[in-house]
């Protein structure tokens, strides 16, 4: 059960939403509630009161403030394993577009592909599953799905809560240009390795 508390104080106790084969796909479903009871990353209760790190802090923060009646939105980044650079080619690039199509525990909006590192936006679409349990996930099926012994992950991703539509603006429009600024490409629309899988609202 996952544990909330609304602005006035009030306890909010709110059954684990079955959303079943409609949140990680009908094929994957299965195999993510396998892999999360075997890796121990279900859910834990969540507390709204529990401080929220700042950004810009050296180690990734663990859990995610949801608030009831709130819109989530979380800007992740995830960085390829000591920064080896695979990350920005076609084949990585459809993999975790087919990836992120299917596992739909979060839902993946706006994302850019470095390459050695990775930027995404993310909204929650079935509270039994973390953000890193989701993560974690889509990083597993990814590694199962090609043969290059060299394209791995670093184990821990970075997170940080969006407070508004201004700010996820903000974001975008940041990891937009960071190919331009890598001096990768001299438009950063000219970049391929960049989309969009879900509109996230607020």
């Amino acid at each position: 059960m996952i544990y909330r508390k609304d602005r006035l104080g009030r306890s909010l106790a709110t059954t684990i939403v079955s959303v079943g084969r409609r949140s990680c796909g009908a094929h994957f479903f299965p195999q993510f509630q396998s892999f999360l009871r075997a890796t121990s990353l279900y859910s834990s209760p969540v507390h709204p009161n529990t401080p929220f790190p700042e950004p810009g802090r050296r180690k990734p923060s663990q859990g995610v403030r949801i608030d009831l009646g709130e819109r989530t939105i979380l800007f992740i980044t995830v960085c390829t394993k000591d920064r080896v650079a695979w990350l920005a080619c076609d084949q990585a690039h459809q993999l975790l577009r087919r990836v992120w199509h299917e596992a739909q525990a979060w839902l993946v909006g706006d994302y850019v592909l470095m390459p050695d590192h990775l930027h995404l936006f993310a909204a929650p679409s079935d509270l039994r599953f973390t953000a890193e349990a989701w993560i974690t996930y889509w990083k597993s099926q990814f590694s199962k799905a090609h043969n290059q012994p060299h394209w791995e992950w670093q184990s821990l991703a970075f997170h940080h809560r969006l407070r508004d539509a201004e700010s996820y603006s903000e974001k975008w429009q940041y990891v937009h240009e960071n190919p331009l600024r890598a001096g990768l490409v001299k438009d950063p629309d000219a970049w391929p390795y960049c989309g969009r899988i879900h509109e996230l609202r607020w």
